[in-house]
C-alpha cells in the first residue's frame, strides 16, 4: 500500500511534494497535522 505522500502532489504544478519543494517553489500550510493544497494559500518558499 502507497504513503498518502507518495500519492500527493503539488496541485499547480503536478510536481511530486517534498518538504521543500522543486519545481514551483511553493510551500503550503500544515492546518491540525493536515496538508492544505489549496494554490490561493501557497506561499513562495523565500517567505
Amino acid at each position: 500500500m502507497k504513503r498518502i505522500a507518495d500519492i500527493l502532489a503539488c496541485p499547480k504544478c503536478r510536481g511530486e511534494l517534498k518538504r521543500e519543494g522543486e519545481r514551483c517553489k511553493l510551500k503550503y500550510p500544515i492546518v491540525e497535522g493536515v496538508p492544505s493544497l489549496l494554490i490561493e494559500e501557497a506561499k513562495p518558499l523565500g517567505e
